[in-house]
């Protein structure tokens, strides 16, 4: 493998354990502060985080996918059609979460056709 290959992989790899971490932290953060019996503002301004982390890790997909799955999964759950809900902050961890797996195997994909390419030429 050569050494800009070794680069490329190295960026990819790094992503997609950022990606994941943040991913997961941010769903770690969002389920401390759960509470079962009602919805605390503290609770609601996690809520808006996490969506906005999910946002931001999982871009460009993510916002392809959130805008296909997740109201028609949201209206399917009965979230009350409000976005801090936990049904919905759940469905919008998800279908991101799904995005960020798809972009880190199409790229993996990708970096694995570049390099077999330049190894045939």
């Amino acid at each position: 493998m050569s050494q800009k290959s070794r680069r490329v992989h190295d960026l990819w790899l790094a992503y997609a354990a950022l990606a994941m971490v943040v991913a997961l932290f941010a769903l770690t953060h969002y389920v401390n502060l759960y509470d079962d019996y009602d919805i605390s503002p503290r609770l609601d301004a996690a809520g808006v985080a996490l969506r906005r982390a999910m946002n931001v890790v999982s871009f460009p997909l993510g916002q392809i996918f959130g805008f296909a799955l997740d109201d028609a999964l949201e209206r399917s759950f009965a979230c009350d059609g409000v976005a801090t809900h936990p049904c919905a902050v759940f469905i919008h961890w998800w279908t991101h979460l799904a995005a960020i797996v798809a972009q880190i195997l199409l790229l993996y994909w990708g970096i694995r056709r570049l390099t077999s390419a330049r190894r045939r030429d």
